[in-house]
């Protein structure tokens, strides 16, 4: 990434002459705060820590991990251009996750965009980077995590260009039972953006015309407890 857009450290790592990507927590927190900051409605800094941990990545096996809420963020507001420019500077990292959650999100930016073509090629990339993945981590806890964070963001775009292509209920039923998750889940990583993220989907359903599946999810997004409203 270039170096002019780099994140400075913060100042504990910085003592100890470390980068702020050395550290995923670092970013990570920054990722959860953007994400806390929108759900509460705070306009002021609003989604500058997602795109500050966008800057920032990561390495190793979690590289490029804290690029997708960005990326995410982006197609919330209906930026598609500007979510394609980040999944081509984020895919062309050496890092399979990096090219897994980048293609994938390219392949959503399409799909708003119209073009299936380009997003069902950009799954097979996505699908090809994933293969493996867990064996950069073999043995250690992130054996089982990394699989699963990838097979999170192929699955959801192979329901997405199925429901542009040839919607069925199986289809419908995936989408909302994924927003069943995210509404019902305990972990702030789960919650904290699965909001804006449920409404994503539910403006791509809506889009292609499935207005019963995106009146679903919208129903499931607007349960969140008040706390969490924009």
């Amino acid at each position: 990434m270039d170096a002019r857009r780099r994140s400075p450290p913060p100042p504990a790592l910085a003592r100890d002459g470390l980068d702020a990507g050395d550290d995923w927590h670092f970013s990570h927190n920054l990722h959860l705060l953007g994400l806390l900051e929108i759900a509460v409605g705070e306009e002021r800094s609003r989604a500058a820590h997602l795109r500050a941990a966008y800057e920032i990545g990561g390495r190793g096996g979690y590289g490029g991990f804290h690029h997708g809420p960005w990326i995410e963020y982006l197609l919330w507001k209906g930026r598609f251009e500007d979510a394609l420019a980040a999944t081509r500077e984020t895919e062309a990292q050496r890092f399979p996750l990096a090219k897994v959650i980048a293609a994938s999100l390219a392949g959503e930016a399409h799909l708003a965009l119209g073009d299936v073509t380009a997003a069902r090629a950009a799954f097979e990339r996505a699908t090809a980077a994933s293969e493996g993945i867990g064996e950069l981590r073999r043995g250690s806890a992130l054996e089982d995590l990394l699989p699963w964070v990838s097979w999170r963001y192929t699955h959801t775009l192979a329901h997405l260009i199925a429901l542009s292509v040839a919607p069925t209920q199986e289809t419908h039923a995936a989408l909302i039972e994924r927003a069943d998750r995210v509404v019902s889940g305990s972990s702030i990583d789960v919650w904290a953006g699965g909001r804006f993220r449920i409404k994503t989907l539910a403006a791509h359903a809506k889009r292609v015309g499935q207005n019963e599946l995106a009146q679903g999810l919208m129903q499931r997004a607007e349960s969140f407890p008040r706390q969490v409203a924009e």
